[in-house]
């Protein structure tokens, strides 16, 4: 089961594995301003250094009876440079007045609402998301997938749906269906979406709570609770500060 893999950027999903996943509207940031902060990350890559991955690897879960995997220096120094760089992307996301912001429309917003939830259970446990304007922040737990194998059953593409797959789903019905509503043709999203693989349980309750409070952070309302196309599990409230 292929664990990662590289276009613009790196994704390391392996399965089972807690996901925090960007993705945004295609055109929704400059190019200059895209190449700026590309740039700047890989130089901070390269000066990290190439690391290696492990054959095998069981990430975290709340759901998984485990210990958190031990990360080494440099991957943290990895980890820490890419959230250096996703913070100035979700910055200029949440301030754009450049680009499209179809998903302001509320029909559209829960077009992609009612799409998350329609895997939740199946390919993942959805644990929290917001839709924003020109982005959309969503916790997956894909252990859902594992958790219903038999013990030591092995993992491969006939009996698990990996990441790239079940986004693919999600980002295509969902373009369709939105751009029937808007009446437009045409790349609806980015093709690349931002994913961090979630470490453990406090990182897990501070993107929970990051994610819930994009709408708050950006200005649109002063409670979290208070905007619409914003979810958290209702295990998981427990979580919020």
């Amino acid at each position: 089961m292929k664990s990662f893999y590289q276009r613009n950027l790196p994704h390391y999903v392996p399965p089972g594995g807690v996901l925090f996943v960007t993705f945004r509207l295609q055109g929704s940031i400059p190019q200059d301003v895209l190449d700026k902060l590309s740039k700047e990350h890989e130089e901070a890559v390269r000066k990290i250094g190439p690391i290696s991955l492990p054959d095998s690897f069981l990430p975290w879960s709340p759901r998984r009876k485990c210990q958190p995997p031990v990360y080494s220096k440099k991957r943290e120094e990895l980890t820490a440079a890419y959230k250096r760089y996703f913070a100035k992307i979700d910055e200029f996301l949440d301030g754009a007045t450049f680009g499209p912001h179809y998903l302001k429309d509320q029909a559209s917003s829960e077009i992609i609402q009612a799409k998350l939830k329609s895997f939740d259970g199946q390919y993942y446990w959805l644990a929290a998301f917001t839709i924003m304007s020109n982005h959309v922040h969503v916790l997956l737990d894909t252990y859902c997938q594992l958790a219903k194998f038999p013990a030591n059953a092995p993992v491969s593409n006939d009996n698990y749906v990996p990441y790239e797959k079940f986004m693919q789903l999600i980002k295509g019905n969902a373009s369709y269906s939105i751009n029937q509503l808007l009446g437009r043709k045409g790349r609806l999203w980015q093709h690349e979406s931002y994913d961090h693989l979630v470490r453990n349980e406090k990182e897990f309750q501070r993107i929970i709570w990051y994610i819930l409070n994009n709408p708050v952070k950006a200005g649109l309302v002063a409670d979290w609770k208070d905007f619409p196309m914003t979810y958290i599990r209702p295990e998981y409230l427990s979580l919020v500060p």
